[in-house]
């Protein structure tokens, strides 16, 4: 019985001895030697757009501005600063998001929901999202807002 519980400990011992597990990789990436070049995949063949904009959306109705600001490509974070990006969105309370994947990149999303400021005003958005595939993931490429009005109840 004891020899059975000393088994997984030499098993370990020998693997750290010969230079195996995960703290020799991160210490040799820590230093900054050669390591394989990242390899970026191609964009997947039917992607599920919505999946990524509802994370998008749920960042903004959380206020959580900077996941959501993140998931803006370099090229539209360029055009965009996160204050002008915040103010796009800040007055917007209680959203309901309805979201249409056009084929290819691009989806539809309609936001209703009221001013946050004047919560007997309604707040009726509808955007038209251009994502790109970056090597590892989407991200929003440009937002165009078409539609946009504000009613009160």
């Amino acid at each position: 019985m004891r020899a059975a519980r000393l088994l997984p400990v030499v098993i370990v011992a020998a693997m750290l001895a010969g230079g195996c597990g995960p703290s020799r990789h991160a210490a040799e990436t820590a230093a900054g030697d050669a390591s394989p070049a990242h390899v970026r995949a191609t964009a997947p063949a039917n992607p599920d757009l919505g999946t990524v904009m509802e994370r998008y959306y749920q960042y903004i109705g959380g206020r959580h501005w900077q996941f959501a600001y993140a998931m803006l490509s370099p090229r539209y974070r360029a055009t965009l600063s996160q204050d002008a990006f915040v103010a796009r969105y800040e007055d917007l309370a209680d959203a309901d998001v309805a979201i249409r994947h056009r084929p290819g990149t691009v989806v539809v999303a309609q936001l209703d929901g009221v001013d946050r400021k004047d919560r007997s005003r309604r707040v009726h958005v509808l955007e038209v999202v251009k994502l790109v595939w970056d090597g590892d993931q989407w991200t929003i490429d440009d937002i165009a807002r078409r539609g946009a009005r504000s009613r009160t109840r």
